[in-house]
């Protein structure tokens, strides 16, 4: 429902709408290490879920840069927000939690991230998507398609009632 990207210092990057950046290009100094947040309907996702065993979760995702140009590495984690912040707190998100290596150059993935998270989604503790930071800014610099946009991000439950 929603998506954006934030500064190393918390604050959000207006200058890239709903498009999501994780790392360092080298070349904007406000943005240093940047990290990405894409939020979904989660108060629908925690009615569809009740009662639910969660059996995968996977977050499909389409990379439209890599700052070598030679694919990447997604470095994805969890939040707790319920809309897009004006600024993001490290006790509000979850970093690092699954990493995605050799990412197509540019191309779409559907990544894998396992029932703990789902759990998650389901007591409501997860809200939303995280990318980056990265530990190798450069290296892992990628630009992804954000809400709104032509192959915007897809969170899949797969579950039995």
């Amino acid at each position: 429902t929603w998506s954006g990207t934030y500064r190393s210092n918390g604050d959000y990057s207006s200058s890239h709408g709903s498009g999501m950046v994780q790392g360092d290009s080298g070349f904007d100094n406000w943005l240093n290490d940047a990290r990405a947040l894409m939020g979904f309907n989660y108060s629908q996702i925690m009615t569809d879920l009740r009662g639910a065993t969660i059996k995968a979760v996977y977050i499909t995702l389409y990379a439209n840069h890599w700052y070598w140009n030679d694919g990447g590495t997604a470095r994805i984690g969890t939040h707790n927000y319920t809309g897009r912040p004006g600024g993001i707190s490290s006790s509000r998100y979850n970093d690092q939690r699954v990493s995605s290596a050799n990412w197509p150059k540019p191309g779409k993935r559907k990544v894998s991230l396992g029932t703990g998270i789902g759990n998650e989604f389901k007591s409501g503790a997860t809200k939303g998507i995280m990318l980056g930071p990265t530990d190798d800014s450069q290296r892992q610099y990628g630009k992804f398609i954000g809400n709104g946009q032509s192959i915007e991000p897809v969170l899949t439950i797969v579950y039995v009632k």
